[in-house]
């Protein structure tokens, strides 16, 4: 038997030569960010959230009407604050229009946005070539849906849908596509993609992004998972951080919008908290919840004639708005926790709840904490 040659990786148990990777995640969640991130780093020749990465250029042809350039601009401000010598050069940004298939699964798989993508990839190339850049090694569709004529339920449709992506692959003989797609309704408890079962079967790798927290107007907390790495070792799951960007004019002032706000987008960063960090954060964030919660009760209890338990949750989101994914019986069982520590009297029938003098100066240390 003679010498076995590994197939070469793009990134390490990510991306290989001519395989085809789905990233899948919900929509909103930042799947398109956080498949810009690989890009910038294939094409600087970085690491990718320590995975290896061969250097090359990148292609990512954009269905989705993202604003891609704002995009790059954010992760090109980001990561040249590491590393200085990062680069948006080798990243070539496509808009599709077209679906890549047709629907009819006959003898003529190929549609219009196939041929149009196909005469941009030789352009780029020959660009490529005349500029001495890396090779191509990474084409990016995103998203699967939006470039996809048919039914994505439908098995046949699906596999003429591969076939013309790994087509593609002919002209780049480097490379290997990353598929954007969304997730399905769960099965047996566990994440699949949404569509066919022929989506997962006829891919190499299947990374899935998850959200375990979001953080309002600061990013969210996500988790990157490899459910499967054909004939590779699934690399450690790993937690990473959606993190809000401003983006900086020439001068290094933030760049504003049309309204006078602050032009933003999103980068990626890994999360390199520690379980024990992490779950402080989590019991932080859960007592200053209850807090918040109090607090409010005893403005409603304050500031407004109560007769019932029922009514104070119904009117919590008035005195805290960021309370208001809050139910009512959130505020019924604040308000029986508050009885009991004898921050609020319990009255008679009909009668309103009222602070006592416990409550009242609970109430007012809080206000002037959070003044």
């Amino acid at each position: 038997m003679g010498k076995l040659e590994p197939r070469r990786e793009i990134v390490q148990s990510t991306v290989g030569v001519g395989t085809v990777t789905t990233i899948t995640a919900f929509s909103g969640t930042g799947k398109g960010f956080v498949v810009l991130d690989m890009a910038g780093s294939v094409a600087n020749g970085q690491p990718w959230l320590d995975r290896g990465t061969t250097e090359g250029s990148v292609i990512v042809v954009n269905y989705e009407a993202d604003d891609i350039d704002r995009r790059l601009t954010a992760l090109f401000q980001h990561r040249k604050q590491q590393h200085p010598e990062f680069s948006n050069d080798n990243i070539y940004t496509v808009r599709g229009f077209n679906p890549l298939n047709n629907s009819d699964k006959g003898d003529h798989p190929h549609a219009q946005g196939f041929e149009e993508l196909l005469v941009t990839i030789n352009e780029i190339n020959a660009n490529v070539a005349k500029r001495s850049a890396p090779p191509v090694r990474l084409l990016i569709i995103d998203t699967v849906r939006s470039s996809l004529a048919g039914n994505e339920n439908d098995s046949a449709i699906m596999a003429a849908y591969h076939a013309v992506v790994r087509e593609l692959l002919e002209e780049l003989p480097y490379a290997g596509v990353v598929l954007l797609h969304h997730t399905g309704w769960p099965e047996g408890g566990k994440q699949r993609e949404r569509g066919s079962s022929e989506i997962r079967g006829n891919t190499e790798y299947a990374v899935f992004l998850t959200t375990s927290k979001t953080g309002g107007t600061d990013g969210a907390e996500l988790m990157l998972s490899w459910p499967k790495c054909r004939d590779e070792l699934r690399p450690m799951d790993r937690r990473l951080l959606r993190k809000v960007w401003i983006i900086d004019n020439e001068e290094g002032s933030p760049q504003l919008n049309q309204w006078g706000e602050p032009l933003t987008s999103c980068v990626i960063v890994e999360d390199t908290r520690t379980a024990e960090q992490i779950n402080n954060a989590e019991r932080a964030e859960v007592n200053a919840q209850a807090d918040k919660l109090e607090q409010a009760v005893l403005k409603v209890v304050d500031t407004n004639v109560i007769t019932t338990k029922r009514a104070v949750g119904k009117l919590i989101p008035s005195m805290d708005p960021t309370l208001g994914a809050l139910g009512q019986k959130d505020g019924e069982n604040k308000l029986k926790a508050a009885i009991a520590e004898g921050l609020v009297k319990e009255p008679k029938r009909g009668h309103p709840f009222v602070l006592t003098e416990k409550g009242l100066a609970v109430l007012e240390l809080n206000a002037g904490g959070a003044s």
